[in-house]
């Protein structure tokens, strides 16, 4: 399967791009990439490691956890969802107390 993707810098470009590519689990990637301008495409080079392989991760912490006591017998506690979920939606959260 060949796939590119083209990736115009715009205005303003930086020392090091980045472009997300959505992978398949288990199914290796071969990456390689070129810059282009006006006079055409430059020799590509291939990415270090040549293959690499979409891998489910673990979501990172819960952000902004809060608690209060609200009675003598119940606590509330409230967060905001993880910055990155490891690349799968967030379905639940663990809740430890002691």
């Amino acid at each position: 399967q060949n796939l590119s993707a083209n990736i115009d810098p715009g205005v303003d470009v930086t020392d090091i791009q980045k472009v997300h590519i959505q992978g398949t689990e288990g199914v290796p990637l071969f990456v390689r990439v070129a810059a282009r301008n006006s006079f055409g495409t430059g020799q590509f080079v291939s990415s270090n490691p040549r293959a690499v392989e979409v891998s489910p991760q673990l979501p990172s912490e819960p952000q902004d956890v809060f608690g209060q006591a609200i009675s003598d017998s119940e606590i509330f506690i409230e967060w905001n969802p993880p910055l990155e979920n490891g690349g799968w939606p967030v379905t639940h959260y663990k809740v430890e107390y002691d």
